[in-house]
């Protein structure tokens, strides 16, 4: 087996950048820290690979069927601070917000061309709701209107993403 793997040429088959796969958690979770030396093209290294004890405990679930019952309670606590320090987390992000009252297409020309007055047609009924997109995705729609005199969108109904 060793001389099969001497064998094979090593690539890079990519380099992960998103910032959705990485797992956080919290300073105080047990992890376990798996070292391994590795040989490429005769140059040695170590690899570290970091596993949340949290992810240990799911994975043997499977492999022990006399799992304690006192064990999960522990671990659902755990994963209750878990999504707890996520969402802290999250919930400060600023996202863009944009409430889209109606969409066309004009020449470069008619662009060129307006002036103060002039009506830009949006094909779309002034009691239609209007679509709010987070980010570039649609999110919701509602009416266009005030709430203490400052435009405002009274949310009606929310898209099946």
């Amino acid at each position: 087996m060793r001389s099969c793997l001497r064998s094979r040429e090593p690539k890079r088959i990519g380099i992960e950048t998103n910032s959705r796969v990485v797992q956080t958690i919290g300073h105080e979770d047990t992890v376990i820290i798996v070292a391994l030396e590795v040989e490429i093209n005769g140059v040695k290294s170590i690899v570290s690979v970091c596993i949340p004890a949290i992810n240990l405990d799911e994975i043997m679930q499977k492999f022990i069927p006399r799992y304690t019952g006192s064990k999960r309670r522990t671990d659902a606590n755990r994963e209750a601070e878990r999504r707890d320090s996520i969402m802290s987390g999250i919930s400060s992000t600023d996202l863009t917000i944009k409430a889209v009252l109606g969409e066309i297409n004009l020449d470069l020309y008619e662009v060129l061309t307006l002036q103060v007055n002039d009506v830009i047609p949006l094909g779309k009924n002034i009691n239609s709701n209007i679509t709010v997109k987070i980010g570039d995705r649609v999110w919701c729609d509602g009416k266009l209107g005030t709430y203490n005199n400052k435009k405002a969108i009274m949310i009606e109904n929310f898209t099946e993403n």
